[in-house]
């Protein structure tokens, strides 16, 4: 799986080839998915190197877990460092608000508070949104 994969290409190459007809997929969602489908259960799924957002949960379920004689790895591709992050970025407006963990209201909330205290999303360190 990589940044710069497709879900429509094989899944078996660990980067794109140069004709950008074949690599790893896109998604581990798909990935999953394919791996479940295959008759030999398990394996490694591989991540290049990236922060991969989810929008939605990923779920992993008995059946994505492989066997005992061959489990379901999914793991970061040797010597690249990779990031499974569901949060979302958060745009907008910011005012700052002091020390400590961060409370604003994010894009949908409506009258819920949420509260950061991480500039990974998107929040300025010791900023609320306006």
């Amino acid at each position: 799986m990589a940044k710069d994969g497709d879900d429509f290409w094989s899944g078996k190459l660990a980067s794109p080839n140069p004709e950008k007809t074949d690599g790893p997929f896109a998604s581990l969602s798909w990935a999953l998915a394919t791996m479940k489908s295959t008759p030999v259960c398990g394996g490694k799924v591989l991540l290049r190197e990236g922060v991969y957002r989810f929008e939605k949960t990923l779920e992993l379920w008995p059946g994505n877990s492989g066997t005992k004689e061959r489990p379901l790895m999914i793991a970061a591709f040797p010597g690249e460092k990779v990031v499974i992050d569901g949060g979302v970025p958060i745009a907008g407006a910011w005012t700052k608000v002091g020390d400590g963990p961060q409370q604003f209201c994010g894009a949908g909330a409506k009258r819920r508070i949420v509260s950061t205290s991480s500039t990974r999303y998107g929040v300025p360190s010791g900023w609320r949104r306006s």
